[in-house]
Order: structure tokens, then sequence, then C-alpha cells
């Protein structure tokens, strides 16, 4: 019998965090996976220095980290008590964590603070790290979008552009909305900075593809494809505000290549109207979804 891979939620004390975890739970009840929430405690305090290179865990922060994991579970459990929830404490950063979680779970989810100073934009967030490097799906809750929910009268959208990654999103995009009766929205673009745009006639070669895939892999779903002349970011944002999900594929450029040459997923992340997934290309080593 196969083991089904948890949900994992990073979890924090604030209200973004309290958005991701509202969301993961709905998943988690939908999928009948289990749940964990796991608390990254890195923060000054957590560890004492006895000796140059003997670094002990502060008991006391430690505890206290717990006490935080404990908070989550219970706040999971009292969302929806039919769920299996677990929590997990680990002393390291939370991008770290959950990237490393990612190889032994379903789905990360994460949330947002939203817009953040500059300082934050050039430095990074696990809101955009994680997606990049993760090992499985991830989903970006945004402020204000975690009451969204997927279904016949609320779409899931997926930009594509005919790239491998980008028709793995599509795929993922589809399989969300079967299995919520949800109509699916593809998006193709031929407009934005791309250093080699789409014609017309690519983009339209693109969305024929999808459309035979899909009416062979999914037949009664409800499906939409659209070429816009504009820029995937644009496109894809402007969309979210009538969506559930959001959903875009990710090359997993590194964390300076992304802050000089910006990605559609960074942009969506940050902007979005709904929760965004974000789907890489599969990892060596990676377990099969």
């Amino acid at each position: 019998m196969i083991r089904a891979l948890p949900i994992v939620v990073g979890y924090c004390p604030g209200s973004h965090a309290q958005e991701a975890l509202s969301w993961a739970v709905r998943e988690s009840g939908h999928l009948g996976l289990p749940l964990v929430v796991l608390f990254a405690a890195d923060y000054p305090g957590m560890a004492t220095a006895p000796g140059p290179r003997m670094p002990a865990l502060d008991p006391g922060a430690l505890d206290a980290a717990h006490e935080v994991t404990a908070r989550g579970v219970l706040d999971a459990q009292q969302r929806d008590r039919r769920i299996t929830v677990h929590g997990r404490t680990l002393v390291t950063s939370a991008t770290r964590s959950l990237i490393e979680a990612s190889p032994q779970a379903s789905m990360i989810v994460v949330g947002s603070r939203g817009r953040g100073p500059v300082l934050g934009a050039m430095l990074g967030s696990v809101s955009r790290s994680v997606p990049a490097r993760a090992h499985c799906p991830v989903v970006v809750v945004p402020p204000g979008t975690a009451a969204k929910v997927v279904g016949p009268e609320c779409r899931v959208t997926v930009g594509t552009d005919g790239s491998r990654v980008s028709m793995l999103a599509v795929d993922h995009a589809a399989a969300i909305a079967a299995s919520r009766s949800a109509p699916l929205d593809v998006i193709c673009c031929t407009g934005g900075a791309s250093p080699i745009p789409l014609t017309s006639d690519q983009a339209h070669g693109i969305l024929s593809r999808v459309e035979q895939d899909m009416s062979r892999s999914h037949p009664d779903l409800q499906l939409t494809t659209r070429m816009v002349p504009s820029s995937p970011q644009a496109a894809l944002i402007a969309a979210s505000e009538e969506s559930g999900l959001v959903v875009v594929g990710s090359r997993g450029r590194g964390a300076l290549e992304q802050v000089i040459l910006g990605s559609v997923s960074a942009s969506v992340i940050r902007d979005a109207s709904s929760p965004v997934g974000v789907v890489g290309a599969p990892r060596p080593g990676t377990p099969p979804s």
C-alpha cells in the first residue's frame, strides 16, 4: 500500500500564516490527506554558546517554539476535526525547512505578506524562495484570498507558453479543476518582454495541443483556452480576480537571477488576488506524485 504524502503548511504567528493554515486545512479535508503544521524556529535566543564549537539549544526558547507549533495543530484540528494533523518544530530557517520537507509532501502551503518593502523584495522571502526550489507543488496564499474556493462557480486559471514545465502546470491545474467540477481557463500570451515572444500562430498551436490533450485526459472538463496579447504576468494577475486558484510553472531560477530578471511566477505571487499554485520541473530523486 502506497503511503499518502501529507500536505505541509508553513506556520508562524501572524495573520498571513492563519490564512495559509485555513486554506491547507480545507485542502486536506477535500483530498483526504494528513496535514503537517511546520514551525521553523529561527530567531535570536534559540541557541546558546557554551563553547566556540558547541552551540546548544536554549530549553526555554525551544519549549516556546513547541508551544507555537501546538497552537497551530490545535487551530487546524478545530477547523476540521475529520483530518489528521501532526506538528513539526525545526530549528532552522523557514525556507530551508519547507524545501527539505517537500520531497515527502504532496503539497507545500505558505502564506504571503503581500507587497512588502523594497528590501524584502531584494532579499527574497519564503513565498518566493520555496516555490522556486521545492520538490512538489507549492501554493502561496496571499492576504485576503484564503476564502476563495475552487468549484463550479470559481474557476482554475493556468498559463502556458508550450514549455515542458508550463504543460506540467496545465496538467496539474486540470486535475484540480476536474476533481472539483470547476471550469479551467488556459491562457497563452503573445505580449510582454520575453526575449523570444510567441507569435499568434505559435500560441494557437500551443492551445490546440492543450485542447487535444484535455479531450483525452479530462473529456468532461469545462475548458476555455485564450490567446491574450499581453504579458503573462498581466494576464494571470487580471484573471486571478475571478479565479479560485491561478497555476503557473516555475523554472526554478536562482534568487539573484529572479531579482535581476524577474519571473512570471514571482510577479503573480506578489500581485495575485487568489491563491497561486506553482509547479516546477521534477527534481532528481523526487517521489512520483
